[in-house]
């Protein structure tokens, strides 16, 4: 019977580690309306079922060839349930994030590099 259970389990690891999708795969980018001071950016992907995938965030000011400043990393989120006042809602698979403290009236460049330790399928920097 222990023998049979260990087999089982096994059998289990097995099917769900080759089920696990860990590297992340590149979707949609997208770059949300601007406010005065600040900048969205939302970029889906498929895959990361360990969710440990990363986007850096990098901007200068456009043509300045200056050097590229850190923003805050895109949040990573998908799958989060919300259920409330009538709302029944599953995040996407996806990053957002924004770059805060812009100066109005400026143009901005912003370079976003995604990195797995799994591995990356597809472009892996947005400009």
């Amino acid at each position: 019977m222990n023998n049979l259970l260990r087999a089982f389990c096994f059998s289990l690891m097995i099917i769900s580690s080759a089920s696990a999708q860990d590297s992340v795969k590149p979707g949609e980018f997208i770059i949300e309306p601007p406010t005065l001071q600040n900048l969205g950016f939302e970029w889906y992907i498929n895959g990361d079922d360990n969710r440990n995938a990363t986007v850096q965030v990098e901007y200068r000011v456009a043509g300045s060839g200056g050097e590229w400043k850190t923003g805050m990393p895109l949040l990573r989120i998908g799958d989060e349930h919300i259920e409330r006042a009538g709302i029944d809602y599953t995040t996407p698979h996806m990053f957002a994030g924004s770059i805060l403290d812009l100066s109005i009236g400026t143009r901005y460049e912003a370079r976003f590099t995604m990195k797995d330790p799994d591995g990356v399928e597809g472009e892996t920097v947005n400009v």
